[in-house]
């Protein structure tokens, strides 16, 4: 999983969902954002495990900021990493 963002506080969330319904009892992990670049962007990446009680994967884009303030959300992805027995062994 892997987003930038611009601006105000801003962070990422995951919720899970099992047959269309949220699932609140599984953990949520909140993803932080790294310090800014030149640019002001930031960049939020994590390798994330889906839970056996989910079925879906959403991803929550939260901030907190002033009433004048503006945050962009740039170059979402979610991939699909195979399990980690699964990738060849390279020594």
């Amino acid at each position: 999983m892997e987003v930038h963002a611009r601006g105000a506080s801003a962070w990422v969330r995951i919720g899970w969902k099992r047959a269309g319904q949220w699932n609140w009892s599984l953990t949520q992990p909140r993803i932080r954002f790294t310090e800014h670049d030149r640019s002001g962007w930031r960049r939020a990446c994590d390798i994330i495990q889906v839970p056996q009680d989910a079925d879906e994967l959403v991803l929550l884009l939260e901030v907190r900021q002033m009433p004048d303030e503006i945050t962009w959300f740039d170059d979402i992805g979610v991939y699909t990493v195979p399990p980690w027995e699964a990738l060849p062994n390279i020594e």
